[in-house]
């Protein structure tokens, strides 16, 4: 019997021992790729000294930096208060992402994430294919931004649309799009995003309904990336459903300041 308990509390402590292991190497690698970290206080930003960046390196970011601001209007800016800047390995360059948006724990500000090569590309180097490919990363983040954050949330809805970062409000921006172009014709999809590959297969069973691949593979990146098409193009004239989509955003006169001020900001970098 002794022996017995004496195996068992052993195994335990060993099994803590590995947990504990894996979470920290885990942490490890998911902070692996990020080089550079600031706090961000009212558009202003302060280095993490956990990231030393040599002097040109600041600059380039600071150069990024002042491009994000010139684009994004400032009641969106603020809520940002964390920019990571990472680098993604070139063997996992082809499936990565550009950018992510990270919300708090108590849901009241954001991280964002940025690809330091892509960005660089674009707001450094001034490159003609990366610029308008990482502008539509800017976008679809703060379209993300802008429908998680908490005043599009109550959690003392019904009925609404629910995801990880809350209940939607009945006329928040993603409620009204889920309800809208995904409730009904897509009843038996969740709202986390499916793979890159099942994405594919809903959008070649409807092209027109989806403006990108991406878009296809749920309701949150559909809404994201019908955003950052109706920032970056002109009012669409077509009867498809995507057109439908991005049409939808002209409703909200918030989202049509996003789009004035983003291109005006282009024109002007």
């Amino acid at each position: 019997m002794r022996n017995s308990q004496l195996f068992r509390a052993t195994a335990l402590v060993l099994l803590f021992l590995l947990v504990s292991f894996l979470s920290a190497q885990e942490a490890k690698d998911d902070s692996s790729n990020t080089i550079a970290a600031y706090a961000v206080a009212k558009g202003k930003l302060t280095l993490d000294s956990e990231y030393p960046v040599t002097a040109p390196d600041k600059k380039d970011q600071a150069t990024i930096w002042k491009a994000v601001t010139t684009l994004v209007p400032p009641a969106l800016l603020n809520l940002v208060t964390r920019l990571e800047f990472f680098e993604v390995p070139e063997s996992d360059a082809a499936t990565e992402t550009d950018g992510w948006a990270l919300q708090s724990d108590d849901s009241q500000s954001f991280t964002l994430g940025l690809s330091i090569t892509s960005a660089k590309l674009a707001f450094v180097d001034r490159d003609e294919q990366g610029l308008p490919e990482f502008e539509q990363t800017i976008i679809h983040e703060f379209g993300h931004v802008l429908s998680f954050r908490a005043s599009q949330m109550d959690e003392n809805a019904t009925g609404t649309l629910q995801i990880e970062e809350g209940t939607l409000k009945s006329d928040g921006y993603l409620n009204v799009f889920y309800e809208k172009f995904w409730k009904k014709t897509y009843p038996k999809h969740g709202t986390d995003a499916t793979s890159d590959e099942e994405g594919t297969k809903l959008y070649l069973t409807a092209p027109a309904s989806f403006v990108s691949e991406y878009a296809a593979t749920g309701p949150l990146e559909d809404f994201a990336e019908s955003f950052a098409w109706f920032v970056t193009n002109d009012k669409p004239k077509g009867k498809d459903l995507k057109d439908q989509k991005v049409l939808q955003f002209y409703a909200w006169p918030e989202l049509t300041g996003f789009r004035d001020q983003f291109r005006k900001g282009l024109a002007s970098l």
